[in-house]
């Protein structure tokens, strides 16, 4: 049996303060804060993901913050990614290889 896991990949505040802001913001932001919490009452890890760059999105800026709406859990997972890929140079695959039951890893 795998284990599921939810990846909530760049839900940051600077791409909801854009000129051409991401589409239908609140069913997307409704929908995201339904699958957070249905993930945390069926005990499913939960891997907030951040994307960032020197000009844009910053690490630790404003702008490279999760959206407000989000809640994250001390047990939730971050990964900082810095490139389109959430995969590439990041420790995602490793975090998923993790929750596999051990007869999957």
């Amino acid at each position: 049996m795998k284990s599921p896991a939810l990846l909530v990949i760049d839900v940051q505040l600077g791409l909801f303060r854009r000129k051409n802001p991401v589409f239908n913001e609140k069913p997307l932001l409704t929908n995201i804060a339904t699958l957070i919490r249905r993930a945390y009452v069926h005990k499913v890890p939960v891997i907030f993901v951040q994307h960032s760059t020197k000009n844009w999105l910053a690490e630790g800026s404003d702008d490279w913050q999760l959206h407000p709406s989000l809640q994250p859990q001390p047990d939730d997972f971050f990964i900082h990614k810095r490139s389109a890929s959430a995969f590439e140079e990041t420790e995602l695959v490793s975090r998923l290889v993790n929750f596999l039951p051990k007869s999957y890893a």
